[in-house]
């Protein structure tokens, strides 16, 4: 039995059997165009079938997106402003600094007064006035002994205004020999007068009697100004008769920067 069931395989697969036909399937033969109906479709046709190509937006996306930007996008966008350049700008040219004694002496600041005798120093007074109705007066330091006196009226400028003028006005009733208004700046006489001011001016030691206006030139730096006045300023032991006198008075002392001065420029 197991013989013949391997010889029937073994004849098998020596003589296969012829396979069957695949069946394929009929295709309809082409139509011609001739055989196209002609007939055209109705307008309900065309109204139902033909889509909208204006209605409708397009199903694919633009794939580059547009390197110009819209109208609306430039319209709506903020826009960064451009920074102004303003033009430079100058600070104000700097100020006279001084004053004309109107206020009560100790509320001047920068102001003092002092002497060899403690009792015996420059006040304000409304006697006599270049400018308002104030000015300072020097004590009368006269005495019978001869003694050499001094009494000082200062000023501290204590900021940098850089080169400048220094002006005053003097009523002075001063005689030479006797008494005298000397003008120290830090401890030494100024040296650059500003005309009509001579050197010959100061020290004053003779009268003036009406209201004069003095000017010295100054270098930039913090400056002390003194006036000092003097009684026997030169210790002389024998005065004779002191002359009848007036004392010495000063008003609008007055330090002006020079305008022409270079003046930084601010960007």
């Amino acid at each position: 039995m197991i013989l013949i069931l391997t010889l029937t395989c073994y004849i098998l697969l020596l003589y296969p059997h012829p396979l069957q036909p695949t069946a394929v399937p009929s295709q309809s033969p082409s139509r011609s165009p001739s055989q196209t109906p002609t007939s055209s479709p109705s307008v309900d046709d065309l109204i139902s079938t033909e889509p909208s190509t204006s209605a409708q937006p397009s199903s694919q996306p633009s794939s580059q997106p547009s390197s110009q930007p819209s109208q609306d996008a430039l319209t709506d966008s903020p826009t960064t402003p451009k920074p102004t350049r303003l033009p430079p700008t100058f600070p104000a040219a700097p100020r006279p600094v001084g004053t004309s004694f109107e206020q009560p002496f100790d509320n001047i600041l920068g102001w003092s007064t002092s002497g060899d005798n403690v009792s015996l120093v420059w006040t304000s007074t409304t006697e006599e006035a270049n400018d308002g109705v104030r000015s300072m007066k020097s004590p009368l330091l006269d005495n019978v002994e001869g003694i050499r006196q001094s009494a000082n009226l200062t000023w501290v400028l204590p900021d940098d205004y850089g080169p400048g003028t220094l002006s005053f006005s003097v009523l002075a009733g001063v005689q030479a020999a006797y008494d005298l208004l000397e003008i120290l700046v830090d401890g030494n006489r100024p040296n650059d007068p500003v005309p009509p001011t001579t050197t010959e001016d100061n020290p004053i030691d003779t009268p003036i009697t009406t209201w004069k206006e003095f000017s010295y030139s100054l270098d930039s730096g913090a400056h002390t100004v003194d006036f000092v006045y003097t009684f026997n300023p030169f210790g002389l032991l024998e005065l004779g008769s002191v002359p009848d006198r007036a004392p010495v008075y000063i008003d609008d002392v007055i330090y002006s920067p020079d305008s022409s001065q270079p003046i930084s420029v601010l960007v």
